[in-house]
């Protein structure tokens, strides 16, 4: 509930973990969130792996992570 509220930037913070290469951070959120959570489409409308490989970052440890989850 509370990662919704929350943006840096206008980013979530898995998509700020992912362009700050903050790889144990945003790998944490994506092991506590759940996961319907994370499979979710955010605010502008793109899931968290969609908005990834729009932005080049589908090599990005954290997707790695994340699509293990959902």
């Amino acid at each position: 509930d509370i990662y919704a509220g929350i943006s840096c930037g206008g980013n979530s913070l898995i998509r700020t973990a992912m362009l700050n290469n903050a790889v144990e951070t945003g790998t944490l959120m994506v092991k506590k969130m759940p996961k319907g959570d994370l499979s979710a489409p955010e605010q502008d409308g793109k899931t968290v792996i969609a908005w990834a490989s729009e932005n080049g970052l589908d090599n990005s440890p954290i997707v790695t992570v994340l699509k293990g989850r959902i």
